[in-house]
């Protein structure tokens, strides 16, 4: 995996490089950040996601554009580290309370179910958040409760 990561870092298809993965590299919802997931500390220890904080500081923050992941159950848009602009979507079918609200800053997060869409073209690029309303029968809208866009 390593080295097809820093192939298509290197090599990209497409205008933006985007890298998806089930963890998260920083998060506010109960998992955590990588390195201290689950609040466990122990460097090297696989719990803790040390290994993964060390593999996404070197093959995926810096090097690709967006980092998109899930794992904690709910939504935050944590802007950009390194020129890497990390999202978390994991509210389309279940969700968790974020646990603490103020580990990163953000520009917007939520407990609500929702998901997320991203749109893109050679220049562009939104990330734009959508809540789903409490069950009201057949029907469940969603709404557009954040948007950001990044340019080339």
């Amino acid at each position: 995996m390593v080295d097809a990561l820093d192939e298509w870092a290197e090599a990209p298809l497409a205008p933006w490089r985007i890298a998806f993965g089930h963890h998260p590299y920083l998060s506010n919802g109960r998992h955590g950040d990588a390195g201290a997931y689950d609040g466990v500390f122990i460097d090297g220890l696989i719990g803790s996601g040390s290994a993964l904080k060390d593999f996404f500081e070197e093959h995926v923050v810096g090097t690709f554009d967006v980092f998109l992941a899930g794992h904690d159950h709910n939504q935050q848009d944590l802007g950009e580290v390194d020129g890497t602009h990390l999202v978390v979507s994991g509210a389309g079918a279940s969700v968790r309370e974020l646990a603490d609200r103020n580990r990163n800053p953000t520009f917007y997060q939520s407990e609500e179910l929702g998901f997320t869409v991203i749109e893109a073209d050679e220049r562009r690029m939104r990330f734009i958040f959508y809540e789903v309303p409490p069950d009201d029968g057949a029907a469940r809208p969603w709404v557009e409760v954040h948007r950001r866009q990044i340019l080339r």
